[in-house]
């Protein structure tokens, strides 16, 4: 049984291909100037070089589950239901599809998603539920879905301890609360621009101050969020977007903004020790985390166990294809 591990992300696609339990191949590649299908058909490349002729199961990383509760086998009625959440999700939503829509055009494998938010649908309503008028929540079914579940559960299983907080540190962020194994809150929301300051994401504002700017600048709704998608966090305090290179510069704009960065996570990590009343251990995942200057300040004052390490949600994904036929 030859399974393929497709994990579309913000600005690159990794994937791993499986036969049975051992692992044939993995890589990355990255696609910010790229056509999706040339991604698509790259991977397709790399696994014939291999000598691999067939597939049998594509796994696929899916951010938005939109009316999805669980993982499922993916249909043209689910393909059009995922269709929908695009203008959620713009960042990872339109290449997660366009690349569902490839491999089922040029593969005669069974499709899986692998939805991010299944992991965080056991949150109770008081972490859920936004404090807005009841009837809105319940006629569009506004909550915090949460994102990066699966990056999540494979740190907590690596964790081995029943209060865990995980850290997904790339060019998006979130933290989650974990309890027993099962998430009890996390910092993204309805969408993935709620939470901490991320590469080009704002995370949390004062929502008032994007009725301000949008008179200000002249820009519609519209415009606005696509600069607190596009143009903000690290970028929007530095320019630049990425840690690794903010960590090479001198400057005072780069060091602000990498201090925000371990400030709010900080603070995130501090706000979960208090809702699990407590903390066994904290697990870091996701680029960003390999720096272990980072990790220090994040934790300096922090009195927790903690892991750092590359998560690699692959191996939960090619659980959930094995369940599902």
């Amino acid at each position: 049984m030859n399974t393929l591990i497709i994990n579309p992300g913000s600005s690159n696609v990794k994937f791993s291909l499986y036969e049975n339990d051992s692992v044939y191949m993995k890589g990355k590649i990255e696609f910010d100037n790229k056509i999706i299908n040339a991604v698509g058909k790259s991977i397709l490349n790399k696994i014939k070089k291999f000598g691999v002729k067939k597939i049998d199961k594509i796994a696929y990383r899916v951010v938005y589950s939109g009316k999805y509760k669980e993982h499922c086998i993916i249909n043209s009625n689910v393909l059009n239901e995922l269709r929908k959440t695009t203008e959620l999700s713009p960042n990872h939503m339109p290449q997660t599809i366009k690349l569902i829509e490839f491999f089922m055009k040029n593969t005669k494998a069974v499709h899986i998603a692998c939805f991010d938010a299944v992991f965080h649908n056991s949150m109770p309503e008081i972490s859920k539920i936004y404090a807005i008028p009841l009837k809105l929540t319940e006629r569009y079914d506004i909550q915090r879905f949460g994102f990066h579940g699966l990056a999540h559960q494979a740190m907590s299983e690596k964790a081995d301890a029943s209060k865990v907080i995980t850290c997904q540190l790339g060019n998006g962020v979130s933290v989650s609360a974990v309890k027993n194994g099962k998430c009890i809150d996390t910092s993204m929301g309805f969408t993935p621009l709620e939470g901490l300051m991320m590469g080009t994401r704002s995370g949390n504002i004062d929502p008032a101050l994007i009725e301000y700017l949008c008179r200000k600048e002249k820009k519609n709704v519209s415009e606005m969020i696509k600069m607190l998608q596009k143009e903000s966090g690290l970028k929007g305090i530095a320019g630049e977007s990425d840690m690794m290179v903010l960590l090479k510069r001198k400057d005072y704009r780069a060091k602000l903004a990498v201090d925000m960065f371990c400030y709010a996570v900080k603070k995130q990590i501090g706000a979960y020790i208090a809702a699990l009343n407590g903390a066994d251990c904290i697990v870091f995942g996701g680029g960003i985390s390999s720096n272990p200057s980072i990790i220090a300040k994040i934790m300096q004052g922090i009195k927790a166990k903690h892991i750092v390490y590359d998560a690699d949600e692959q191996e939960v994904m090619l659980r959930i294809s094995r369940r599902l036929k």
